[in-house]
């Protein structure tokens, strides 16, 4: 191996991602059926876009690439905006070493040609015989965000499931893993801490929703680098979290990364400006939004390990419950 591979790390950019029935079940803002090409699902989706223009200007990634685990597909079709740059055939592939039967796939995208713009993504061709119907007659889609565990996604919406109401075991067409990734120097990489503030009055179930998917897919990941540089500012505007015990049960087997900040009800405003002072304690800066994915927190991560410029603080994005 190149000792300068050698040195390199991956950074995972962007994840894969599909309908959750937790956040989203709009099969448009994740892909669409190709009208095209019988049997192609085309990954352009809003979610799915990988805004090349964007990475180049505000980051120092030199190459990018996409990694599938999957089964059930013949052919890998990338695309810049609606022109298609390439074909691969997925049969030369190689086969996962997990003996799922599934092919892997690591595909370069020509990141570094200043011909192309704008946004990549990719379409998958299904093999004739593995395509699978619904009741509507089109083809399930089927996909796991990250590599969770099958019985863990069925529960909590987690799977998937483009249209029907098909396990990954049982399809014939599923994509197990897929993110977009960069190779870089070990010591051009930046070592960030990532701040996650929520603020809450009196919504105990919702943020008990959001506590358990971070806990889950991102504090205890350890596919994820920023799993372990995470910390979780909750501001607790209502000032009823620590008078019930299901949720301090819960607060207390995240090993100490979350933390509880009874406040006076100053409203949202008030509650991120809180958690903010909180957050840059620890040298992290956040945003307020009203919902987002966990691989969004790991996108950030990500994009500001390899920021084009200094970065003194870390940003982050995640918020729930409505204040008071």
């Amino acid at each position: 191996m190149d000792k300068r591979a050698e040195l390199q790390r991956q950074i995972r950019l962007q994840s894969i991602l599909f309908p959750n029935e937790n956040v989203c079940t709009e099969e448009a803002l994740y892909f669409h059926r190709s009208a095209d090409e019988a049997g192609r699902i085309d990954f352009d989706g809003y979610f799915n876009l990988f805004a090349l223009d964007k990475w180049r200007k505000y980051s120092r990634i030199g190459n990018l690439y996409l990694h599938l685990k999957l089964r059930g597909y013949k052919e890998l079709v990338l695309f810049c905006r609606r022109e298609e740059i390439g074909r691969i055939s997925l049969g030369e592939c190689r086969m996962s070493e997990d003996g799922s039967g599934d092919t892997e796939a690591d595909i370069a995208f020509p990141y570094a040609d200043p011909a192309y713009g704008q946004v990549f993504w990719f379409a998958l061709t299904e093999e004739e015989a593995a395509a699978e119907t619904d009741d509507d007659g089109d083809a399930a889609v089927t996909g796991t965000e990250d590599t969770e565990k099958t019985a863990e996604n069925a529960a909590d919406g987690r799977v998937g499931k483009a249209i029907g109401n098909k396990e990954r075991n049982a399809a014939a067409t599923h994509i197990s893993e897929g993110y977009f990734y960069t190779l870089m120097d070990a010591e051009a990489v930046r070592n960030v801490n990532i701040a996650v503030d929520i603020c809450t009055f009196k919504r105990e179930k919702y943020l008990e929703r959001n506590i358990r998917q971070l806990k889950r897919d991102i504090l205890f990941n350890d596919a994820l680098e920023v799993s372990d540089r995470i910390s979780i500012y909750i501001i607790d505007n209502g000032k009823t979290l620590k008078a019930d015990p299901e949720m301090q049960e819960l607060l207390d087997s995240c090993g100490g990364k979350v933390q509880v900040f009874e406040n006076k009800n100053a409203g949202g405003t008030g509650g991120f400006t809180r958690g903010m002072m909180e957050a840059l304690k620890h040298n992290g800066q956040v945003e307020g939004k009203a919902y987002a994915e966990a691989p969004a927190v790991s996108c950030t991560g990500a994009d500001i390990c390899d920021a084009d410029e200094d970065v003194d603080v870390t940003a982050c994005a995640y918020t729930d419950a409505r204040t008071g």
